[in-house]
C-alpha cells in the first residue's frame, strides 16, 4: 500500500512540474511580448518627439533648412541648436536600429536606413556625421557608413 501511495505520489509531482514549467513558458512568452511593445514604443515616442519639436517651432526647421545646406552660415546658436536636433535624428535612428538588431529583424530596421540615405545627401548632416559619429556604437557606424554607400551606388 505504501508503494502505490508512493507512485501515485510521483506522478502527482511529475504533473506540478510539467504544469509550472508550461505556467513560466506562458511568462516568458507573455513577458517578451511587453518587452516588444515597450521597445515599439519608444521608439514611436522618439520619432513623434522629433518630428513634433521641428513641427512647433518655425525657428529651428528654418535652421534646420539652412544648416542642412551649409552649417557655416549658422550663427554660433544656432549651429548648437542645429547639431542638437541632428543628435536627436541620429539617437533616434540608432536606438531603431539597436531594437531591430536584438529583435532579430534588422528589415525592422530599413524605415531608419531610408532617412539616413535620404539626410546623408544633405552636407550639414554629412559634416556632423563625419564629426560626432565615434559617439554612436561601433555597429551603428558600420550600419549608416554602408547604407551611404549603397545609397551612393
Amino acid at each position: 500500500m505504501l508503494d502505490r501511495v508512493h507512485k501515485i505520489s510521483e506522478i502527482v509531482a511529475s504533473f506540478a512540474i510539467v504544469g509550472s514549467l508550461i505556467f513560466v513558458g506562458v511568462q516568458v512568452s507573455q513577458n517578451t511580448i511587453a518587452v516588444d511593445t515597450q521597445a515599439d514604443d519608444a521608439i514611436w515616442s522618439q520619432w513623434t518627439g522629433l518630428n513634433s519639436l521641428i513641427a512647433s517651432s518655425p525657428g529651428l526647421a528654418e535652421i534646420i533648412t539652412r544648416g542642412d545646406q551649409d552649417p557655416d552660415t549658422l550663427k554660433a546658436d544656432e549651429l548648437l541648436r542645429y547639431e542638437n536636433a541632428l543628435a536627436y535624428l541620429f539617437n533616434t535612428m540608432e536606438l531603431t536600429y539597436r531594437v531591430s538588431i536584438r529583435a532579430g529583424e534588422e528589415e525592422s530596421s530599413e524605415p531608419a536606413m531610408f532617412v539616413i540615405q535620404q539626410n546623408m545627401v544633405k552636407p550639414g548632416v554629412v559634416a556632423y556625421w563625419e564629426k560626432e559619429k565615434q559617439a554612436y556604437q561601433a555597429e551603428f557606424v558600420k550600419w549608416v557608413d554602408k547604407g551611404i554607400l549603397d545609397e551612393v551606388r
